[in-house]
């Protein structure tokens, strides 16, 4: 029991910095920021999802899924809603 407390406190500290982060990013209009600059720069919805593949490999490498998911959704949903992708095929 005392090992898994251990483990559940653990994640539960890393979750609180990752919604900590997001919350930051989002306050500092990141989301939107990266929205503008993906929507100059990058012509189709094929282009987006091929350099968002690239991208969410890199942060798996970085991060454990659970903070990766509540960083990074925040920042790809607005993009993907400008190409017309539906968040349930993003999922």
């Amino acid at each position: 029991m005392s090992d898994s407390i251990s483990v559940v406190g653990g994640v539960l500290v890393i979750l609180a910095v990752a919604v900590g982060f997001t919350t930051y990013l989002i306050d500092a209009q990141v989301p939107a920021q990266m929205a503008e600059w993906v929507k100059a720069n990058v012509a189709s919805p094929a282009l987006f999802l091929l350099a968002l593949n690239a991208f969410l490999i890199i942060v798996g490498c970085l991060m454990d899924i659970f903070s990766a998911t509540v960083v990074v959704v925040p920042l790809i949903v607005p993009i993907a809603e400008h190409f017309g992708i539906n968040p349930v095929h993003l999922g």
